[in-house]
Parts: structure tokens; C-alpha cells; sequence
């Protein structure tokens, strides 16, 4: 990484966000769970990843330590630990539906695709805590196979294993890594892993969609554009507010071929758009998502959210502009330009829960920014990724 690279104003700013983006999240679990001690702890964790960052920025890329980090056998280990962690949390967690807590992410998700597979609409049913659930078709159909299969709880260890190989095969063993460690060592990551939320996995696609796409190899091909348009139309058809995404991922990536943009967009969207009205028309009354939504703008005033919502915007044109003249890779700029519109709604959860960081569920509002945040950190320790790629920003 070179000096120059890393004292610009870019680097700075990109650093700011990528670090509160990490962390701001992070503290609900660590006050929900560590009691009075979380204040301390959360700052020695702060320290720790800090640190962390630190020794893979600075260590020799062919000395020792680096070969250690670098080694397929760690991140082997740390997939395999995460399995077992899913093997034996995510029943415990589970169980807490007996006496009425718990997370029902993943009983939304379960019982969508038991009702789809039974011919039945997935918006009849509640949760065991009575909730109306705001879960989209697109997650019924990315995740039925789990569902019928038994095996949904580890939807999420097989979507981080997608995206830490593409990763792996566009960036090479230390920047995958230093992302899986930094990932893994996110502490709302693995509580919202532990119990099966379905906004974990489709994160994870989400990166994974726009890191395959972050090469001109696949840019000019149709059949792989197409194919990974309709993943993210069904991610767009996942959450009503995710409805933008293959808008913003398609603007991101061909920011200079308006054609495949198109293409992209197009395909996406229609997608998206499909699955939504096709199941509202469905039954009408019935249709949650919409309801949730409704609920959703009390969180904060309109002119909160419409300001969140305006800065998003802005830094996402600021983004199409710079993405193909900066070295940051597609991701990075798809963290600063989708963060403000989260963001807004998750401190307003935060007010309504009287700012109790402990009983802050708006931290999952967050949660489709997670691998992204870690993404751009790797990005600020080991240097863009243009240049591990060997490709350059046009200017």
C-alpha cells in the first residue's frame, strides 16, 4: 500500500464509514449479553480488531506471520468452527420459542416455504411470538431447497462459503481470509448466524453478486450478466426496501456499458418487481411485508427518513461517478451509498426503544451491510483491489 494511497482524503472517509459500519452494530450484543461490563469490553474489542487490522497491514506479505494468515488450513478451521457453532446455538436458540423469546427470522422464512411447498399463501401464518413477518418471496424461493431439505440452519455457512471462494478465486488467499476473520470476528454477525436470520445469507449473496461481477471478463458476457440479475432480482424481492439493489449494483458495475446496464437492471427489476406484485395479488389483506413497512415509518419522522434516504441518493451518484476512477472496488462504494438509507431507520428503532443499546433491534436494519463493511476494511489493510487484480481505474 502506498503512502500516498494511504493518507488521501478518500482512504480517510472510506475508513470512517467502514469502521462505524463494523462496530455501530456490534453493540447490541455486546450490551445485550455482557451486562455491566459491556461498555469496557466493547472498547477492548474495538482495540482488538483494530490491532488486528494493524499487524495485517503492516507484516511483511512473505514473512511468517503472513503465511499464517494465508493458509487454507485456517480458514478451513474457522468454516468448520462456525458449523459447529450453527450446529449447537442455533438449537438453543430455538428452544426459546417455549417461553415466548427468541429471534423469528428464520420461523418466517421456515414456515413461507412449508406453506409455498403445501400450495398455501406464506403471509397466512404468524410466528410463534405472533408476529406478521416482512420476509419476501425472493427469500422463500433462494431458500426452499434448505427448508425442505432440513437443513436451513446452515443456509448461512453455505452462503459464506460461496462468497469467501469467489473472493478466494478474485482476490487470492490474504485478502479472502483477513475478510472471513474479520467477518466471523463481527459480534452481531454471529449472533443474527447463531439463530438463523435470513438477512445474513443474503447479504453474503449480495457481496458475492457484485464481487463476481467486479471483472470486465464477465462484464461483456450476457449469460453471466443475465444469470446474476436474476439472483439480484430475487434478493430485490427479498425485502421491500431492497427493491433498489439490482438497480444500484447494476449502475455500480457498468457505470460505462449502458447496454449490459440495462440488460442488468432490466432483468433484475422485472424480476423483483414480478414477485412482489404477484403476491400481493395473491391475497391483498394477507400481505404482510407491506403492513411491516407501514409500522416501520413510525421509527423515526418522515423528514428523517426522506433525509436518509436524500443523502443515499446523492452518494450514489457520487459513487457511479467514482467507481470506475477510484482503486476501491465496487463493493465499497455500493457500503457508501446504501448505508445512510439503513442507517436512518436503525438509530430511530433506537430512539423508540429509549435508547436502550441492549434491546436494539434495529441493528439488524443494518445487517445487509455487514460482509461489505468487512470488505472495505480489507481493502484499507492490504491495499485496493484493483491492484491485486492487476486491473487499473480508468480516468
Amino acid at each position: 500500500m502506498t503512502s500516498a494511497y494511504s493518507s488521501s482524503l478518500g482512504w480517510r472517509l472510506v475508513a470512517a464509514i467502514a469502521l462505524f459500519a463494523y462496530f455501530f452494530p456490534s453493540l447490541r450484543p455486546v450490551f445485550k449479553y455482557l451486562g455491566a461490563y459491556a461498555g469496557v469490553l466493547f472498547v477492548v474489542y474495538i482495540a482488538l480488531v483494530v490491532l488486528f487490522l494493524y499487524v495485517r497491514r503492516r507484516v511483511p506479505r512473505d514473512g511468517r506471520i503472513a503465511q499464517i494468515f494465508d493458509h487454507l488450513l485456517l480458514s478451513a478451521a474457522v468454516l468448520l468452527a462456525m458449523f459447529v457453532v450453527v450446529t449447537i446455538v442455533y438449537p438453543l436458540a430455538d428452544g426459546l420459542r417455549t417461553v415466548g423469546r427468541g429471534s423469528d427470522h428464520d420461523d418466517c422464512v421456515i414456515l413461507g416455504v412449508q406453506q409455498l411447498v403445501q400450495g398455501g399463501f406464506p403471509y397466512d401464518v404468524r410466528t410463534y411470538i405472533g408476529n406478521a413477518c416482512s420476509t419476501g418471496p425472493g427469500v422463500f424461493i433462494l431458500a426452499a431447497p434448505f427448508v425442505v431439505m432440513g437443513v436451513y440452519p446452515y443456509l448461512n455457512v453455505a452462503a459464506l462459503l460461496l462468497c469467501f471462494l469467489v473472493l478466494r478465486t478474485r482476490y487470492g488467499a490474504a485478502f479472502s481470509q483477513t475478510w472471513l476473520l474479520l467477518l466471523v470476528g463481527m459480534a452481531v454477525f454471529m449472533e443474527l448466524t447463531s439463530v438463523g436470520s435470513d438477512l445474513v445469507f443474503l447479504s453474503l449473496l449480495t457481496l458475492t453478486v457484485c464481487v463476481g461481477l467486479d471483472t470486465p471478463r464477465l462484464q461483456g458476457k450476457v449469460v453471466p450478466v443475465v444469470l446474476a440479475a436474476i439472483v439480484c432480482g430475487l434478493i430485490g424481492a427479498a425485502r421491500m426496501n431492497f427493491i433498489v439493489i439490482p438497480f444500484v449494483i447494476g449502475a455500480l458495475v457498468f457505470s460505462t456499458d449502458r447496454r449490459m446496464f440495462v440488460t442488468f437492471t432490466g432483468v433484475g427489476l422485472v424480476i423483483a418487481v414480478a414477485l412482489w406484485l404477484g403476491f400481493f395479488a395473491w391475497n391483498p389483506a394477507h400481505f404482510s411485508p407491506y403492513q411491516v413497512v407501514q409500522r416501520s415509518q413510525g421509527l423515526a419522522p418522515f423528514w428523517v427518513l426522506a433525509a436518509g434516504g436524500l443523502v443515499s441518493i446523492g452518494l450514489f451518484f457520487v459513487s457511479v461517478y467514482l467507481v470506475r476512477r477510484s482503486q476501491f472496488g465496487v463493493p465499497v462504494f455500493y457500503l457508501v451509498s446504501m448505508l445512510p438509507m439503513f442507517l436512518v431507520v436503525a438509530v430511530g428503532e433506537l430512539g423508540v426503544r429509549e435508547w436502550d443499546l441492549s434491546l436494539w433491534e434495529g441493528a439488524n436494519f443494518i445487517a445487509p451491510l455487514y460482509p461489505f463493511a468487512a470488505y472495505a476494511l480489507v481493502e484499507l489493510a492490504l491495499g485496493p483491489v484493483r491492484n491485486l487484480t492487476g486491473l487499473r481505474a480508468s480516468h
